[in-house]
């Protein structure tokens, strides 16, 4: 956020290691949420960023935070202890389908997504995902890419049926990525329209 960003790490009293950074907090965060503050330090959504603050990892000049809402001034030294950010339950692999592969190799799988399979877990879709039953079938797909989309470098809604790309490592996933930012990769869509 700012040149006065420091980091440190330290043991608490119990022995647990605490990752604390600490800004200063510049004129342009000034009048500023606390808990918004929060979530750009951290890098953690709105949520996340009250539940720290709730847990007492926020001190704003020494003295702990305990409301979201309060407003930063500019000068103010704010600390987060991200350590305490929680670690997102990563989606659970799932074996009751069979996913239409249509291409694989040790870089990149491809799967007919069919319509009604949403790709990703998220709100209301905990399983029965496509990277569910990718983690069952690709174990390695795990530690690639976004933790909750692992592999996953684009989507397709859960109602159209098409072809998605997953990466099967970090390498490909960065490539498939950078090929879809550039793009130089084309995509090409078909609809069918009934009763216009």
């Amino acid at each position: 956020m700012t040149d006065d960003a420091a980091s440190d790490s330290v043991n608490d009293d119990t022995g647990t290691l605490l990752r604390r950074v600490t800004e200063t907090i510049p004129a342009s965060l000034a009048d500023m949420r606390v808990d918004r503050v929060v979530s750009l330090i951290a890098d953690v959504s709105r949520n996340a960023a009250a539940a720290l603050i709730e847990s007492g990892a926020v001190t704003l000049d020494g003295v702990i935070v305990d409301a979201g809402k309060e407003k930063v001034t500019t000068g103010q030294q704010i600390t987060v202890d991200i350590s305490k950010v929680a670690e997102p339950e990563l989606p659970a692999a799932q074996t009751d389908l069979q996913l239409d592969v249509v291409y694989e190799d040790d870089d990149v799988i491809v799967v007919n997504k069919s319509a009604g399979l949403v790709v990703h877990p998220g709100a209301g879709n905990k399983g029965g995902t496509m990277v569910n039953y990718l983690l069952a079938r690709y174990p390695e797909i795990a530690g690639v890419g976004d933790p909750m989309r692992p592999g996953i470098v684009h989507r397709l809604d859960a109602g159209t049926t098409g072809l998605i790309a997953v990466a099967r490592n970090q390498t490909a996933y960065e490539s498939l990525v950078e090929q879809l930012t550039n793009r130089s990769v084309t995509r090409v869509y078909s609809a069918i329209v009934w009763g216009v």
